[in-house]
């Protein structure tokens, strides 16, 4: 996580894809603001809010995760394309302190290439899909993405 953020040990996530059309997250950043104005000072948006776009900041879904895992102890971590960065640097605090932490797709990727890379065993990750196919993508054929690449898939 950014930030030197520790999340855990019980962390529910929510991954948007909708908005992926728009490259810079802005329209995400509308909507979060949108929402997080929704949820006053609670913890999540009240059960019947109309427009929440963000499941997750839902009363319905807060509850269902605490019923889950028997508690309200635990994160929110939503997982998107992009999102306005203006709009997480001016809600990061508040949010925070909700326990809502946000990760982009880069932040994502330049995550999984460095736990890659120092892995001692990175060809025993190859018995998934996912798992064959970055084997293969990274360690075979030494993709490398700098954060200019990644930056730029962003956009």
């Amino acid at each position: 996580m950014p930030g030197d953020v520790t999340l855990g040990p019980r962390v529910i996530v929510e991954a948007k894809d909708e908005h992926d059309w728009e490259p810079l997250g802005r329209e995400f950043g509308k909507l979060l603001r949108a929402d997080v104005a929704m949820m006053g000072d609670g913890v999540f948006v009240p059960r019947g809010a109309k427009g929440v776009k963000f499941s997750m900041l839902r009363e319905e879904h807060f509850d269902r995760a605490s019923t889950f895992f028997g508690t309200h102890d635990f994160d929110r971590l939503f997982v998107v394309h992009a999102i306005d960065v203006a709009v997480i640097t001016g809600l990061a605090t508040q949010l925070a302190a909700r326990r809502i932490y946000w990760l982009t797709i880069p932040d994502v990727v330049r995550d999984l290439v460095s736990w890659y890379r120092t892995h001692d065993r990175p060809a025993a990750l190859r018995n998934t899909l996912v798992g064959d196919m970055f084997h293969l993508l990274v360690g075979f054929c030494g993709l490398n993405l700098s954060d200019d690449t990644i930056s730029r898939a962003a956009k």
